[in-house]
């Protein structure tokens, strides 16, 4: 989807209308939020952390192979078919 530089001004224009004339939320942050928050990231570190502990040997593997590839020369750069050697 293209949209034209008329277009994408007009919704620059739009969303700093929208931004500059809020009104105060008069809000706060209840104690017991920051604390969920502190929980969903440990929760996002550990789950991570699992899931490469899972697949270890899958990724090491994966790299590996890649390197090999390299060494030889076929990641994926060259035709198929192609080698390094032009056999003269």
């Amino acid at each position: 989807m293209h949209m034209s530089n008329k277009g994408v001004l007009v919704s620059c224009v739009a969303c700093a209308l929208f931004l500059v004339s809020a009104a105060p939320a008069y809000a706060y942050i209840d104690p017991g939020t920051g604390s969920m928050i502190v929980q969903a990231i440990a929760a996002s570190v550990l789950a991570a952390g699992a899931m490469v502990g899972v697949f270890w040997q899958a990724i090491k593997n994966f790299f590996l192979n890649l390197g090999k590839k390299w060494e030889k020369g076929t990641a994926g750069n060259d035709p198929p078919g192609a080698s390094k050697q032009s056999g003269k």
